[in-house]
């Protein structure tokens, strides 16, 4: 059985019929025992995932965040210029009485 680097730690299920063997290649397979065929094979280092998908969430929180704040920002912005609006128009009306 070719693993394709050198084999680091070997798992054995509990009925004998698969085993996994996982290499220093970042590479893990999973084996028939009968026959000695490849029946998986898994490729990538499992902590470079774990961390792109924690960075993803993060991101995901992040612009939700900036989102959130662009849209709080635009309703204050609104209601500063309605004020100004209506202080602007007090202001004519008590000017012209």
């Amino acid at each position: 059985m070719k693993h394709g680097g050198p084999v680091a730690g070997v798992a054995v299920r509990n009925d004998g019929k698969r085993f996994a063997s996982a290499g220093l290649n970042n590479v893990a397979k999973l084996w028939d025992a009968m026959n000695g065929r490849e029946v998986a094979e898994l490729k990538g280092n499992r902590y470079v995932r774990e961390f792109l998908t924690v960075k993803e969430r993060e991101l995901t929180f992040a612009n939700t965040e900036v989102t959130y704040r662009n849209t709080a920002f635009q309703t204050a912005t609104n209601n500063h210029n309605t004020q100004l609006e209506r202080v602007k128009k007090a202001t004519e009306t008590l000017a012209a009485a």
